[in-house]
């Protein structure tokens, strides 16, 4: 690739870089006739005398990161080159803001205040891409979305602008392994999908290592005898509990930081953490 091109990265929000639990409405009059998640909200062809109501989609709630692409865009923005968000959400307030508190500080770009369905939102993210090449000059246009829909509008980009290099990507396999409670077993195949079931934090923020050891201290009162495991990724801590540990620590991009149990911290033996890189406070951010 040449490095010298003027390049400018462009990340989708609703299930390439997070889940929520935001909704979009379907309206029969005054009547609510459905409540769609995003991924619903691709796939639903509206009825005679149905409309879309977006406006409780504009908050981000329940917002669960998806890691690959957070990590992806954390990585971007380490770059000279810059990278942006564009959703098709309403406003774009409330994603910049949810992203500061997690430590992605990004300009975000909301497109879908007037779609009425996902095509107007698909040719509203392409018009913006068409304006910002026309306004900045870009020579390097690399796109991360879950919507074929979306990448399909953009596709024409290619031959409507033939010196510029399009890079468009597909991420959805990340928000349907989520879904499936596939996301990321964190210690190896040891941890079976009933425990991966019984979390008791899911991404709950942390400001500091010690809010964390007090998650699990608490955990591993309340579930006596069993093992209580933590991690944390961009401030935000999983807590779960399991009745065997494993025999390794090896996956490299997380926190080995011990396990809890019975109201005490325990850490991994030398055999355990024997392949684990415990760059804890580089990777947490947490002081």
């Amino acid at each position: 690739m040449n490095s010298s091109l003027k390049k400018l990265r462009i990340f989708d929000f609703d299930d390439t870089l997070a889940l929520t639990d935001s909704s979009v409405r379907v309206m029969r009059g005054d009547k609510v006739v459905h409540n769609l998640n995003s991924s619903e909200f691709k796939n639903y062809k509206l009825k005679d005398g149905e409309r879309f109501d977006s406006s409780a989609f504009d908050k981000v709630l329940n917002p669960k990161i998806i890691k690959p692409m957070m990590m992806a865009i954390r990585k971007v923005l380490d770059k000279p080159s810059p990278a942006v968000v564009l959703t098709g959400r309403g406003k774009a307030e409330p994603v910049k803001a949810w992203l500061a508190s997690i430590g992605v500080s990004v300009e975000v770009h909301a497109v879908g205040a007037a779609a009425k369905n996902t095509a107007d939102i698909a040719k509203m993210k392409r018009k913006w891409i068409v304006n910002a090449i026309k306004r900045d000059g870009w020579e390097y246009i690399e796109v991360f979305e879950d919507s074929k829909e979306n990448l399909t509008a953009m596709e024409s980009l290619k031959s409507e602008f033939p010196n510029v290099k399009f890079v468009l990507r597909y991420v959805g396999q990340y928000a349907e392994k989520m879904k499936e409670g596939r996301d990321t077993l964190r210690f190896g195949s040891w941890l079976s999908e009933a425990t991966n079931k019984r979390k008791i934090h899911d991404q709950t923020p942390v400001k500091s290592m010690e809010d964390l050891h007090k998650l699990a201290i608490a955990a591993s009162k309340k579930h006596k005898d069993e093992y209580i495991i933590a991690y944390v990724d961009f401030g935000l801590a999983t807590v779960f509990a399991t009745n065997k540990l494993p025999t390794s620590v090896y996956a490299s991009d997380d926190w080995k930081l011990g396990y809890w149990r019975n109201g005490k911290h325990f850490e991994w033996s030398d055999a355990r953490k024997r392949q684990t890189r415990m760059a804890i406070d580089r990777l947490s951010g947490l002081q």
